[in-house]
């Protein structure tokens, strides 16, 4: 299945201009749980999982210029 995201965000203008990695995570609603990466959901995705942050990688990039 594919789903597609039309998002929309405002960008503070002192935000760096560059190319950032766009990753997510999908962390444990817990507040006790919530920040401890062991209880962060892992995509099956070969790839994408970062251990040291709990987040999932997209694998693609976005563009921040003027």
């Amino acid at each position: 299945n594919e789903i597609k995201l039309d998002i929309s965000v405002l960008i503070p203008s002192n935000f760096a201009l560059g190319e950032y990695d766009l990753l997510i995570n999908f962390p444990d609603p817990a507040l006790t749980l919530n920040s401890n990466i062991a209880y962060s959901i892992r995509l099956a995705n070969e790839n994408v999982w970062e251990a040291a942050t709990g987040y999932n990688s997209l694998l693609t990039s976005v563009t921040i210029f003027k």
